[in-house]
């Protein structure tokens, strides 16, 4: 039977994967639930099997009719930008979205989440909003989980490491160029595409084998010396790892201009995985056990080499 899925945030990096991993596995028509039908983002994803919809989470009404019919339904959140990097309005858009799913009766949600930081945290770090120590992380894992949600962990995203994605490799005024991050552990790493491909894989699967758990997402697991050395391997030029520690990164990107609230969240963030392993929650293996093309650094670095063309040059 076909289902009908419903994918919020359907013009976003997670949600546009989700839409593009289902389209090809086939077997279900995909509602694209969208602020604005009319965008350029928008309608490049209409076609065969994928309707637009408009909804705004801060509107439940809307979420009600959007979800109407469907049997499964794949939600995100973005404190960043779409919630003006609020957490409480991030938590209360995702009570709105779990609440509508449930009024509708929806068999399965698939819910992109994060790890509640403050039982790590809070002892040594102050909160930045309300009682939370990283607010994009905390505000997401407050959101009710019932029986038929599926929460979904990604990584450190690899598109964070492409020429503007805010970790990227810089040249230096000598002329090196270096990866700067306060990562000082082993971190789990993901390509978007893979997300979609994952959840895709959960949504196809459904709640009798999903439902109440949790599944994460990991193309590999690298310090970032080894992610400088996997640069260095594609490029063949040397790039080199800088892990200052993390209340001198955010002393310093601050100086750069990003806003205290952006700095010290992600500070938080470095310190939260310096204390806690992303690998109870993630693991490459069950990633590649629902998406047997997951991609590694390498792999990931190719396939973007020409966006660096100015950067090695």
């Amino acid at each position: 039977m076909t289902k009908l899925v419903a994918v919020c945030g359907a013009t976003g990096k997670q949600g546009g994967a989700v839409v593009a991993a289902l389209q090809r596995l086939g077997d279900c028509t995909i509602r694209a639930v969208t602020r604005n039908p009319d965008s350029p983002a928008s309608k490049k994803l209409a076609g065969p099997g994928v309707e637009l919809v408009k909804a705004d989470f801060e509107d439940p009404a809307s979420l009600d009719a959007a979800f109407t019919g469907t049997d499964a339904v794949f939600a995100v959140t973005d404190w960043w930008v779409a919630c003006g990097a609020d957490a409480e309005r991030e938590k209360k858009q995702g009570i709105n979205l779990v609440d509508a799913a449930k009024w509708q009766g929806v068999k399965h949600f698939v819910w992109s989440s994060l790890e509640d930081t403050r039982p790590v945290l809070a002892a040594t770090r102050k909160p930045l909003q309300g009682t939370y120590t990283v607010p994009f992380y905390d505000a997401k894992n407050e959101i009710e989980l019932g029986d038929v949600v599926t929460a979904v962990y990604p990584s450190a995203f690899m598109e964070n490491l492409l020429p503007g994605g805010g970790q990227d490799p810089i040249k230096r005024p000598d002329g090196t160029v270096a990866l700067s991050l306060p990562i000082q552990s082993e971190w789990g790493w993901c390509a978007t595409p893979d997300i979609g491909a994952v959840a895709a894989s959960v949504i196809k699967a459904g709640p009798a084998e999903w439902g109440g758990k949790t599944v994460g997402v990991a193309g590999e697991y690298a310090t970032l010396e080894q992610v400088a050395e996997t640069f260095t391997r594609v490029f063949g030029k040397n790039v080199v790892a800088v892990t200052p520690q993390a209340d001198d990164w955010v002393q310093t990107v601050q100086g750069y201009g990003m806003p205290a609230i952006f700095a010290e969240s992600l500070g938080n963030m470095f310190l939260f995985y310096d204390a806690v392993s992303m690998a109870p929650l993630r693991t490459v293996e069950q990633t590649r056990a629902l998406n047997p093309g997951v991609q590694g650094l390498e792999a990931f670095l190719t396939a973007h080499k020409d966006k660096f063309a100015q950067l090695f040059s």
